[in-house]
């Protein structure tokens, strides 16, 4: 069988979060299938590609519709049998059985009050695919059974057509680190107390980070923890209520606001960190959470959506609307040596029921399935 992939989010230099579920996934579907073959299809020169033998890759024009134009007609010219979309969409023009994932349908349960942050064009995507791509498509794929839920009671799509592949933990990369690594990186970034750690990709209101610096002042000013609070990600629609909370609260020198970071130094952050707090109010999976883990990093996330399915009995969960519940986790966490110690065990142990390689065998039987 002759597979295509959309790969437009690999010529991205930084990686977003599709960028990445792809790269890992395709590395580790090349190095399981040897029986099919795969061309991977973009319409500009890639930044990052799979490093695993097989690998196959198609430039087309022209770049600016390649979705709907360049990427059809390649597989139309390959003579491929099946086609896989890494995003909601199938395109009207392509006429082979497509296989699209499904990450989360935040734009739909988004809150009233945070609907001003999807863009328009997130919006019209959306609703492209529930009118159409999601009837369309051969397979769908999501990333939790959370995902898989939401698709069949909002959109009526049926169980059989709905394949779930959670995502993988990269152990090469996300492992405990030793300590000396852990203080060069640590004095790098100007961190020299303990502290507490949140990696959202991007600030915006859905990561819910003014409520997570409301929940760390108020820690700091009742209990006098020592404890930095360290955020990590890109600028988004929170940034300046981020920083109105920071000014309120006068933890100017306690909240550090570190942006993006080099993935390679992100193990290190997460391995010294006192917990990862992860207070999302949505997450389709909610990598952060398990990466943490890998790292020995205990975890407290929210108990709703796909997180509190992975987080499980390794995290320590809180209601993400209440900053007294995110304020009681910290405070519980900071001063239980014990607790800390069952959720880095539980975590390590529950990471490693993640791996792409179960994430490409998933997507390979729902490949075999859509033929």
């Amino acid at each position: 069988m002759k597979i295509a992939v959309h790969c437009q989010n690999l010529a991205q230099t930084q990686l977003p979060g599709i960028g990445n579920y792809l790269l890992s996934l395709s590395t580790a579907l090349l190095n399981l299938d040897t029986g099919n073959e795969y061309f991977f299809i973009s319409g500009s020169e890639l930044a990052h590609r799979p490093q695993a033998p097989g690998f196959q890759h198609c430039v087309v024009k022209p770049s600016r519709f390649v979705s709907y134009l360049g990427f059809p007609q390649a597989c139309h010219r390959l003579n491929c049998d099946l086609a896989f979309m890494p995003k909601e969409t199938v395109p009207p023009l392509l006429k082979i059985p497509t296989v699209i994932s499904v990450f989360d349908l935040y734009s739909f349960r988004c809150p009233r009050e945070l609907r001003g942050e999807i863009p328009f064009s997130a919006k019209a995507h959306f609703w492209m695919a529930k009118t159409f791509h999601f009837n369309r498509a051969a397979k769908i794929l999501t990333i939790s059974e959370d995902t898989k839920k939401d698709l069949m009671e909002m959109f009526g799509v049926r169980e059989d057509k709905i394949c779930v592949t959670p995502l993988g933990v990269n152990t090469e990369l996300f492992f405990p680190r030793a300590q000396e690594e852990i203080e060069q990186v640590k004095a790098h970034y100007g961190i020299s107390r303990p502290y507490f750690i949140n990696t959202s990709s991007y600030w915006w209101g859905r990561k819910n980070l003014v409520r997570l610096i409301e929940a760390f002042a108020l820690l700091k000013k009742r209990e006098g923890f020592p404890h930095q609070l360290v955020i990590t990600g890109k600028r988004g629609p929170s940034y300046d209520a981020m920083q109105m909370v920071i000014a309120r609260h006068r933890v100017q020198e306690d909240v550090k606001l570190l942006e993006f970071i080099p993935t390679s130094m992100l193990p290190s952050l997460l391995s010294g960190a006192e917990a990862l707090v992860f207070p999302s109010l949505h997450e389709g999976f909610g990598l952060p959470v398990i990466e943490a883990m890998s790292c020995g990093c205990p975890v407290i996330t929210s108990a709703n959506s796909a997180l509190k399915e992975v987080g499980r009995a390794a995290s320590l969960f809180v209601d993400p609307w209440e900053v007294e519940s995110i304020v009681d986790a910290m405070k519980t966490l900071g001063e239980d040596l014990n607790l800390r110690k069952r959720l880095v065990f539980d975590g390590v142990q529950r990471a490693k029921e993640y791996t792409w390689e179960l994430t490409a065998r998933k997507t390979l039987e729902a490949f075999q399935a859509s033929k």
